[in-house]
């Protein structure tokens, strides 16, 4: 529901920009804990040699169901800046660009979302407000399309996505289901979400100027990649709240639910790492695909193909539920879709409560086994939830992801 902000805030680390944003161009650090390898522990594999590549057998990644909501079809998009916004332009001919790009073809086709058009775009006379929130933003929408002020697609609203997009000096608070809020720059880089106003029900999307900046996007193209997350949610899951369509259902056991705590959709099963497309001059994040997903082969597209995908399986695949100072050991399993360098394994700790984590070995590959002992602290509060992201690292910038969730008892 949200694109989250790149610090990885414990109080909003789910949604789906739907769902939001993670550390996408830098390398994940270790995690901040005690993370050890077990002197006695021995790394096992069962990959057959590089004549008979196979991908070892490992656990399955998710698939998103149709939860049978709408959808933007085709998606008609209307831009909308405010007053002195030096980077109008930019914001309009993006919309431009991905509405017909090879892009939004090859990501929506499987969600039955195919190319779009640009409906409208409007840069308002006045200046955003310093705070806001998303229940104003859906009010002020509301009003500008009824009062004619903010353009209406002339097919009407079904279609219809309004991409609003914030100076660095507005400050937004969003809330979310079940009351969940969160704040601009702080636990969230953009957002998507459904507007009942002015008796109009309609989808939109909120972007943050947040000043992002990385040694591959600049703080433009960071921009433009929360765009295009909270775009393709929004088409893929138009009503998310009240009428759910491709986004995992709710299942507190799951971990891939759980790491991301509410709403979890096509763009944010690909956030960790966050994926960037470059098509024509602009950016777009790749996006989760079932089918990828089921062949077993990278499950964020496009891909590129020109790198074997690899990833590390944990099992369980269930949340953790350990009293404080309790332990479990989890059973690691490597993959990869072709040969490939050993790598390493990583973790980063999303959350309050910090587990030791003692790892039988650090390096895997192809159908290589291990294992990984959670503890948690003596000290630690009941109720909470963590999340360990494990890393399967090469380099920066070339690493995957899997959730471990830990709840205390």
């Amino acid at each position: 529901m949200i694109q989250r902000s790149r610090s990885f805030p414990a109080s909003v680390i789910a949604a789906a920009i739907g769902g939001c944003s993670t550390a996408p161009s830098a390398a994940p650090a270790d995690a901040t804990v005690t993370t050890t390898t077990d002197a006695a522990g021995a790394l096992s594999s069962d990959g057959g040699g590089a004549d008979a590549f196979a991908p070892a057998t490992h656990g399955a990644l998710p698939q998103l169901p149709n939860q049978g909501g709408p959808r933007l079809a085709h998606p008609q998009l209307v831009t909308v800046t405010f007053a002195g916004d030096p980077r109008r332009a930019s914001f309009e001919a993006w919309a431009q660009w991905i509405a017909t790009s090879r892009w939004l073809a090859s990501v929506g086709a499987e969600y039955g979302v195919g190319v779009g058009a640009v409906a409208g775009a409007v840069q308002r006379p006045d200046a955003a407000p310093a705070t806001w929130t998303s229940g104003d933003i859906e009010a002020y929408l509301g009003r500008g399309i009824t009062d004619g002020t903010i353009p209406r697609p002339s097919g009407g609203l079904g279609d219809a996505l309004y991409l609003v997009y914030l100076p660095s000096t507005t400050t937004a608070t969003a809330t979310f289901v079940d009351g969940i809020t969160g704040v601009s720059c702080t636990d969230w880089l953009a957002f998507h979400g459904e507007a009942h106003a002015s008796g109009l029900d309609f989808s939109y999307a909120v972007m943050a100027d947040c000043g992002s900046a990385s040694d591959a996007l600049t703080p433009l193209e960071h921009i433009e990649q929360a765009a295009s997350h909270e775009l393709i949610e929004a088409a893929t899951d138009a009503f998310p709240v009240t009428r759910p369509a491709w986004q995992l259902a709710v299942d507190h056991d799951d971990a891939w639910f759980s790491a991301f705590r509410f709403e979890v959709e096509n763009g944010d099963l690909c956030e960790v790492p966050s994926l960037t497309w470059r098509e024509a001059g602009f950016v777009a994040q790749r996006v989760y695909s079932n089918a990828a997903a089921r062949a077993g082969g990278d499950p964020c597209v496009p891909a590129d193909g020109s790198a074997p995908y690899f990833n590390t399986s944990a099992s369980p695949a269930t949340v953790l539920r350990l009293a404080p100072g309790a332990s479990a050991t989890l059973d690691l399993r490597g993959w990869s879709t072709a040969p490939t360098d050993d790598w390493q394994l990583t973790t980063r700790v999303v959350g309050s409560v910090h587990p030791v984590l003692v790892f039988g070995a650090r390096t895997l590959n192809n159908g290589a086994t291990t294992t990984l002992r959670l503890t948690l602290p003596t000290g630690a509060t009941s109720g909470v939830t963590t999340t360990v992201w494990l890393y399967s690292r090469h380099a920066a910038g070339d690493y995957h992801a899997w959730p471990i969730v830990v709840t205390v008892l």
